[in-house]
């Protein structure tokens, strides 16, 4: 048979006794290939791949008429036009329509040929579907890349940048073509660190990808704040040949964080400290008296007489009162003391390094002296009268909450004596304080006696409720006293290193239990609640794992959990500790997420693996439409974060099923099972 390419079939005819050779050809090509009359485009022959392609068999479409393939008559129409001009057509993508209806889109080739003297159309056809799919996922990436909130740049190897997207040039200022061939330092502010860049380009250089925050400088000089991702681009080989950056802007979000964080700590009204901040300046004060062996006073000032104001001359004159009498205190106290409000009429001063507790009672006797002087509030002079409440470090107690509370429980005692007085604190002043010094001394030897126990709550997964860990909690029962509720017992092992041997050994009970049901469920999980004080060990870290390999359960059973108040109180210790925590495969959560301060920056700054949604946001999520808008946004948030979601509370079916469309993940509360003893848990497992 003689050889002949496309091009020669257009001027010679086909033998008859090349034929079947030729068509033995065409039956093996992997294109489709089609013969027509030119006379009336009536199909004379298909080739095997044709056929598949158009999704029937061969002899089906013998006959047939070439144009009712074609998905669009204009098109068949453009395409006669072109042979009858051109005499062929070449590599024209077209859309055709296979038997079963369904649109295919080839790259078509015709020429022109005469077999066994007729005049024929020889086509081929090629699958372009794969490629138009790409080009268009191309297209679609490249409109979604130009129209995304967030800066995208890729730069080269050697740093400069490339490309830029409309969200770059929207936020920076800066045209594309005054980026592009810039180096990223054109954005640099001056205000981050070198350290960081040299950090920055460390991980990229080593192929990793780097996460971080920088501010940065547009181009008419403003500075603005993003969070950046930043990753190496590969090619084929493995070699990096571009860097890909991808920032969103958060100033906004940094400076509502820096106001949270301003009114986290101080008192809107009076722009005093509130709490959580006098409980951090009284924690150094203890922290210098502890060092100096001087003593600390804690006075708790209370404004008597503002419901009377409040009710005659309303609200704003009782701001007014309030404003006046804390620049009044603020005036009589020394700047090394500590003035804070603690709400409503409650003020706080921590008068510390004395060395002796008549500074202070001087200091009281000044405070009721001029607050007998009346306050001008408009336009009327109004009388006001104060109670001091006081109690001194190191003898009343050692911890901010207790002092605090002494102070509080001094005050109530002062009140007995009307207006404008102060009294110390004394253990005897009530039940409540002679209760705790039980309580505490029971506590040093409960656990030699066994009177501890630790009782297990399932946690499920939404949905199916199948039991995929459990919290334990720690149970003490009394000879004497009973049952003694954890919100009583826990805080004053708090306040004390009690609650570290304490912690110690529900962990220990604890993996003993979760060791045997991590038999029957390897994914199950122990949540365990750690004590802020026991993050003053460094030894903590070694100490969970000492216990952990004792009783052969895998580190990455256990999920420590902790609240708001180790963040706000010792963040630069318990951010180590829980890096550290990370690094054993440990998992994290945050307890009672919400219910503190700065809980935004706090998930930004921490790795946390799981966050438990407080039960008081889920005890309306089912009544509320402010409630289940509000968990949603915490689902949503910790989703976003990477972290899984554990629902505390949960205990009715209607929770369960909106928390579950909310897109929680797991569950926790009576509905599911209330703390149990191990026995009782054994049973829940084996069903």
């Amino acid at each position: 048979m003689v050889s002949r390419t496309p091009d020669d079939w257009n001027d010679h005819a086909m033998l008859d006794d090349d034929l079947n050779g030729f068509l033995a050809i065409l039956d093996e090509s992997p294109m489709g290939i089609s013969m027509s009359r030119r006379r009336d485009g009536v199909i004379i022959y298909v080739n095997r791949r044709f056929a598949d392609l158009m999704g029937d068999a061969r002899e089906r479409f013998v006959g047939t008429p070439a144009r009712q393939y074609f998905s669009d008559a204009g098109q068949h129409a453009e395409i006669v036009r072109s042979l009858k001009r051109d005499g062929g057509l070449d590599n024209v993508d077209m859309a055709f329509q296979r038997m079963d209806g369904a649109p295919i889109w080839a790259l078509l080739t015709i020429r022109a040929a005469v077999l066994n003297g007729e005049a024929v159309n020889l086509a081929w056809i090629s699958d372009i579907g794969e490629r138009r799919q790409s080009e268009a996922q191309l297209r679609r990436l490249s409109m979604a890349v130009e129209q995304a909130p967030v800066t995208v740049m890729v730069t080269g190897r050697d740093g400069l940048i490339e490309y830029v997207n409309r969200a770059f040039c929207r936020i920076t200022g800066f045209s594309a073509g005054e980026a592009i061939g810039q180096n990223p330092r054109l954005l640099k502010s001056g205000q981050v660190p070198d350290e960081v860049y040299r950090a920055m380009w460390s991980t990229l250089s080593a192929g990793g990808m780097w996460q971080g925050e920088l501010c940065n400088r547009k181009k008419d000089g403003g500075l603005y704040w993003e969070y950046a991702t930043i990753s190496p681009v590969r090619d084929g080989s493995g070699v990096i040949t571009h860097f890909l950056a991808v920032k969103e802007d958060i100033t906004l979000r940094k400076e509502y964080e820096s106001r949270l964080r301003h009114q986290a700590s101080h008192d809107a009204l009076t722009g005093l400290p509130t709490r959580a901040l006098a409980s951090d300046r009284l924690w150094q004060a203890i922290a210098a008296a502890g060092r100096s062996g001087n003593m600390i006073v804690v006075m708790l000032v209370v404004l008597d007489g503002l419901d009377k104001v409040n009710n005659s001359l309303g609200f704003k004159a009782g701001d007014a009162a309030i404003v006046a009498f804390a620049q009044r205190l603020q005036a009589l106290v020394r700047h090394s003391d500590t003035l804070a409000r603690l709400g409503g009429n409650e003020f706080l001063i921590v008068v510390g390094d004395i060395g002796a507790p008549a500074v202070a009672e001087i200091s009281a006797l000044r405070i009721l002296d001029d607050c007998r002087k009346s306050y001008p509030i408009d336009g009327r002079n109004i009388s006001l009268a104060a109670r001091i409440g006081m109690t001194v470090y190191p003898s009343d107690g050692a911890d901010p909450s207790v002092l605090i509370r002494n102070a509080h429980a001094a005050s109530l005692r002062s009140e007995e004596r009307g207006g404008n007085n102060f009294r110390f604190f004394t253990p005897r002043m009530d039940e409540e304080a002679q209760a705790r010094l039980r309580i505490e001394s029971g506590l040093q030897s409960a656990i030699e006696r066994n009177e501890l126990d630790v009782f297990y709550q399932p946690i499920v997964a939404a949905g199916s409720r199948e039991i995929i860990g459990a919290e334990a909690l720690m149970r003490w029962s009394h000879p004497e006293m009973g049952a003694i509720a954890p919100d009583r017992f826990i805080p004053i092992a708090e306040s004390s290193d009690l609650i570290v041997p304490l912690s110690n050994w529900l962990l220990r009970r604890a993996c003993k239990d979760a060791r045997r049901w991590r038999q029957t469920l390897t994914h199950f999980k122990l949540a365990v609640n750690f004590s802020p004080r026991q993050f003053r060990h460094s030894d903590l870290v070694q100490t969970i794992v000492d216990i952990m390999e004792a009783e052969g359960l895998p580190r990455d059973c256990l999920e420590v959990e902790v609240t708001e108040r180790l963040l706000m109180g010792e963040s630069g210790n318990a951010k180590i500790i829980l890096d550290t925590m990370k690094g054993f495969d440990i998992s994290i959560s945050i307890d009672d997420f919400g219910t503190g301060y700065s809980s935004l920056s706090y998930l930004q700054n921490y790795q946390f693996d799981t966050l438990k949604i407080d039960r008081s946001f889920v005890r309306e999520v089912d009544v509320s439409a402010s409630a289940r808008s509000l968990a949603c946004a915490i689902i949503e948030m910790a989703r976003a974060l990477s972290m899984d979601v554990v629902a505390e509370g949960v205990e009715t079916r209607e929770q369960e099923t909106i928390l579950t469309e909310l897109g929680c993940q797991s569950m926790q509360g009576y509905l599911f099972g209330r703390p149990m003893p191990a026995g009782a848990f054994d049973v829940l497992m084996d069903r």
